[in-house]
């Protein structure tokens, strides 16, 4: 099972980790693949733009289609990123992840916390 590094919406609704423990960059990804840095300095756009162009990850892989969905969460756009947190809780392959605020998380669980605060946030 892969263990990635995520940037994920979720970052806030967990406890944050000391700065030198949080990792900068995708791990068991190409740098920029799931546009970690851009996702990280809040640059949604310019994420959604790497996700979109990067090729070297399926766009079935659930950690891409979770940071699309929280960048799209992040622009407000709630419609598009609910179908990216769901084609990620639907995906045929899971894998854990190493979220952005440190923790290690399967992927099913990440997607279904992000629809949960998504749910809020549209409220």
């Amino acid at each position: 099972m892969r263990i990635t590094v995520m940037a994920v919406g979720l970052a806030a609704a967990f406890a944050a980790v000391p700065a030198v423990a949080q990792p900068h960059y995708e791990i068991g990804y190409d740098r920029g693949s799931l546009a970690f840095e851009a996702l990280m300095a809040n640059d949604n756009q310019r994420a959604l733009e790497q996700l979109a162009r990067d090729r070297s990850v399926p766009d079935t892989d659930p950690a891409k289609l979770i940071n699309i969905g929280s960048a799209y969460a992040r622009l407000g756009d709630f419609e598009r990123a609910e179908e990216a947190y769901i084609a990620a809780l639907n995906c045929k392959d899971e894998m854990d992840l190493l979220l952005a605020d440190g923790r290690e998380m399967n992927s099913r669980k990440v997607a279904k916390l992000a629809l949960k605060k998504l749910e809020k946030d549209r409220k």
